[in-house]
């Protein structure tokens, strides 16, 4: 109700609210497919990426360089309905250290897809 309710400015709030907290149970079943961002991005050591899923699905999560070559499979596997983190350490394959660089994550969940970029800072 300040100034009449007009807003003027610009900025970004992220808000988290933790309804367990509240009392109140949060719904463990997603109704849409998500694959959010990887946090952190960049990162040094290891990101997560969030994916929800509205229905058990076979999962193919797998990381590529920027000239489109395999660096590391991260999920093969049917997944539960839920909130699921999909890892990745900055490793590949053979378990060594990939160099610092723009990766990108390419998701497949039945008929969903994603790509989402990450970047490793060494």
């Amino acid at each position: 109700t300040a100034n009449g309710g007009a807003y003027t400015g610009a900025g970004r709030i992220d808000i988290r609210i933790d309804l367990t907290a509240t009392g109140i149970e949060d719904d463990p079943v997603p109704s849409v497919f998500a694959l959010r961002p990887g946090y952190p991005n960049p990162f040094a050591a290891d990101t997560r990426l969030q994916l929800t899923l509205p229905a058990p699905e076979r999962v193919v999560a797998r990381v590529f360089n920027p000239a489109g070559r395999l660096v590391r499979t991260l999920v093969d596997s049917k997944l539960p309905a839920g909130v699921h983190l999909v890892p990745w350490d900055g490793t590949d394959e053979r378990g060594r250290r990939a160099p610092t660089g723009v990766y990108f994550v390419r998701l497949e969940a039945g008929a969903d897809r994603a790509l989402r970029k990450v970047v490793l800072l060494r």
